[in-house]
């Protein structure tokens, strides 16, 4: 089964609100003769409410039919979603700190915010989240979860997760969230910009960063869009105006029922005056990179003749805006309009763009706590949280076996550096702090350090 992820984040909107004059108006649906689709809605409302044995909520049939209505589409970019004035893309809003992607019916966490409620609860990645309050997410959309969650400041959210084989709660507060879409540093005189995602401030706390980079006279420069699940058209084309040069276009974007062909098609440019950095750069992507961060890839590797590093991305071609619903108050309809495209039409369609050198990342990055309640793990065990122990431990440079299996050497680490013979929750939680600290140094970061080999 493919298991790629759809991200639940807005992606490459190109515009908040756009209108459609006589959207629905006066089309019938085919195969219903005369019958317009309005009469078969209100004929199936008025049957429902006056058989059915249960008490019919109106607004409850009007949202399923509409979301039925969506859903038949079979486009998971296409969802409604409620607005609120707490939702943001990047820098500031009020949250508990967590994305989720949707695999195979799964709601998988996919980032997780150093500092908010989540994180300071224990919640990690890869974590399933199955329950909300009392109602199980089983056969639910970004939607739904939308509106189960609650996002205004000082609200309490209970939330169901599942670690491997182990179901946990937690009961967070939505709070106000510092999410800073950029965040740089130098590296020894390699210029570092990690691009977290394309919010509307991206754009030009991008070219502050450059700007003070390039002043403190860099070498080199690393652009991470990793695990970036896009954002804001008009954040990256204004970041990309930085290095693309040349006199082709980098960038089209196809709006497929757009019936003049004069304005179907949207490209865009280098600026005349943009000249090549006199130093290379480097762009870190993975599985996860998506959307816009894949038209960020894609221009700087074509156009810029730069090298991309680490693991093929996701491959969304497709872009979407938001509509706001007449009809529903508070309401929009986040639809996709057409495809895009890279330098001589290249497409990442059903394959992404892979990178110039594949790196992967080291195989104890982004490990979960090991929750234990009575458990003891002693010599000659085979389990998964054992696994998850000896992934740390070798990050911690311990020479250990990483394939779940409690040997006399991983006996010996921990007689040796913990004063234990077995794993319990104590030992658990003590090694789970020693990681989290060491596994955000540079050294643990594969991809990160080819680059800087390579610009050094």
């Amino acid at each position: 089964m493919n298991k790629k992820a759809l991200t639940g984040i807005l992606t490459l909107i190109m515009v908040i609100t756009c209108s459609f004059t006589g959207f629905f108006i006066g089309k019938t649906f085919s195969g219903l003769e005369s019958h317009g689709r309005y009469d078969v809605l209100d004929e199936l409302s008025e049957v429902l409410n006056q058989y059915h044995y249960s008490d019919v909520d109106e607004n409850d049939l009007l949202m399923g039919a509409a979301n039925g209505m969506v859903s038949s589409l079979n486009d998971p970019y296409t969802f409604l979603f409620e607005y609120s004035a707490n939702q943001s893309i990047g820098e500031e809003y009020i949250g508990i700190g967590i994305s989720f992607s949707l695999i195979d019916g799964e709601f998988v966490v996919k980032d997780v915010i150093e500092g908010s409620p989540a994180d300071l609860s224990g919640v990690r990645i890869n974590d399933v989240l199955i329950k909300i309050g009392d109602t199980s997410l089983e056969n639910k959309n970004f939607t739904d979860l939308g509106l189960l969650i609650k996002v205004n400041l000082g609200e309490e959210n209970t939330l169901t997760f599942l670690r491997g084989s182990r179901e946990y709660s937690v009961t967070l507060v939505s709070s106000v969230i510092n999410a800073p879409s950029i965040k740089y540093r130098n590296i020894d005189g390699i210029g570092y910009i990690k691009i977290v995602e394309f919010s509307e401030k991206t754009a030009n706390l991008f070219n502050q960063a450059l700007k003070a980079l390039e002043n403190e006279n860099i070498t080199g420069l690393i652009i991470d869009v990793r695990d970036n699940p896009g954002g804001y058209l008009g954040s990256v084309v204004n970041i990309l105006t930085n290095f693309m040069t040349g006199n082709s276009p980098y960038l089209r974007i196809e709006n497929v029922k757009e019936s003049d062909q004069e304005l179907k098609n949207t490209y865009y440019y280098p600026l005349r005056d943009t000249v090549k950095k006199s130093y290379d750069i480097k762009v870190l992507i993975n599985e996860n990179s998506a959307s816009a961060a894949e038209v960020f890839a894609v221009a700087m590797h074509y156009n810029g003749g730069y090298d991309l590093i680490g693991k093929t991305t996701y491959g969304k071609s497709v872009y979407q805006v938001d509509y706001e619903m007449q009809t529903l108050k508070n309401y929009y309809l986040h639809i996709t309009l057409g495809n895009w495209y890279g330098p001589d039409n290249y497409s990442v369609k059903d394959q992404g763009i892979a990178p110039t050198k594949v790196v992967s990342k080291n195989s104890y990055m982004n490990l979960a706590q090991v929750i234990l309640t009575d458990e003891k793990y002693e010599l000659d065990v085979v389990s998964d949280d054992v696994k998850q122990i000896q992934l740390m431990l070798k990050c911690l440079g311990y020479d250990v076996r990483t394939d779940g299996y409690f040997d006399v050497d991983t006996l010996l680490v921990l007689n040796n550096k913990f004063s234990k013979s077995y794993i319990d929750a104590a030992l658990a939680d003590e090694i789970y702090e020693l990681y989290k600290v060491e596994v955000k140094k540079d050294i643990h970061d594969a991809l990160l350090q080819e680059a800087l080999l390579e610009l050094k």
